[in-house]
């Protein structure tokens, strides 16, 4: 059974990230933690998150000391992390209840909803045409900051393996 690590990054959003963070507690798996990385919100999402994960020992909270963007807050997430799948969930995501059952079968995989395929979006172009729910696929594009920021905000959850993030976010 393979352990996973979930990377929510979190700018500004209060309310949509304890969503997000009451789904992931609530998956069908045993082996997994959840790193939420706050990109130097400057509303109340933090005390939130510190509120909701309070007594979670499966939660960490990582805070930039300034705002990163997406890619670089990411990749904090993803050094810090213990276990060597990776799943990048942005906060106003929720996965369904199997989907780490469903991962620990895979190598690398990418869930993006159907409505987020679009031209000039890095997944569209993997994933042009397929109009269901929720995509599993072998993503094998190479990881920089560019396509990693150009995914719309908030619609996308991707699995990596550790070692292909971190050796690709190097270039």
């Amino acid at each position: 059974m393979k352990s996973f690590s979930i990377i929510v990054p979190v700018y500004n959003e209060p309310q949509l990230i304890i969503e997000c963070l009451k789904n992931l507690d609530n998956l069908n798996y045993k082996k997994y933690e959840v790193i939420i990385v706050n990109d130097a919100s400057t509303d109340e999402t933090q005390k939130n998150i510190k509120n909701f994960i309070k007594n979670k020992k499966k939660f960490r909270l990582i805070n930039n000391k300034k705002n990163e963007g997406r890619a670089k807050t990411r990749l904090a997430g993803a050094k810090n992390a213990e276990f060597h799948g990776l799943v990048f969930v942005d906060a106003r995501v929720t996965l369904s209840f199997n989907v780490l059952k469903h991962l620990n079968s895979k190598k690398e995989a990418v869930i993006i909803p159907g409505d987020v395929i679009q031209e000039g979006n890095i997944y569209g172009e993997i994933l042009q045409n397929l109009k269901i729910r929720f995509v599993y696929r072998t993503f094998t594009a190479k990881i920089t900051k560019n396509n990693f920021d150009h995914a719309p905000k908030g619609l996308s959850a991707c699995y990596f393996k550790k070692s292909l993030f971190l050796k690709s976010a190097k270039n």
